[in-house]
């Protein structure tokens, strides 16, 4: 474990003034609203999002990888490059360790034989995403400021 290993980090961000052009991305969960008399062909409908101003974001941090030095270069070199294609509400950011972890890059995952790197990570890959809410919408976790 490292210093990094949390399950996930929430938090909130209102939007500056003269973002009101963008909308509220908040979709419906399937599993909620689909009940034994609906298609579920109908539970994917573009109509049923939210079409408010959102007023804030939801900010999502989470640990994806612990790296070894080598893996970090290499995954870092990827998402530079653009092959890791991350949509524009992701971002990729690698941090120093200091905590004991295992690298947890796998190898080829078409091979036969699949295995883990083990080396001592020095690194770590954090996920961020930020999804925009109305203030009826915003996530009760992501503390709404």
């Amino acid at each position: 474990m490292c210093e990094y290993c949390v399950e996930s980090e929430s938090w909130g961000e209102t939007l500056e003034k003269g973002a009101t052009a963008l909308k509220c991305e908040w979709m419906p969960d399937p599993e909620e609203t689909l009940d034994d008399s609906m298609d579920p062909d109908d539970m994917f409908d573009p109509f049923a999002a939210c079409e408010r101003p959102a007023t804030g974001t939801s900010v999502d941090s989470t640990t994806e990888d612990h790296l070894c030095e080598q893996h970090q270069l290499d995954e870092r070199q990827e998402s530079e490059e653009g092959f890791d294609s991350y949509p524009c509400e992701q971002s990729v950011q690698f941090v120093s360790i200091n905590g004991e972890a295992a690298c947890d890059y796998l190898g080829d995952l078409l091979s036969d034989s699949v295995t883990r790197c083990g080396v001592p990570a020095t690194h770590v890959k954090l996920l961020t995403q930020r999804t925009l809410f109305c203030e009826d919408h915003f996530p009760s976790n992501g503390d709404f400021p």
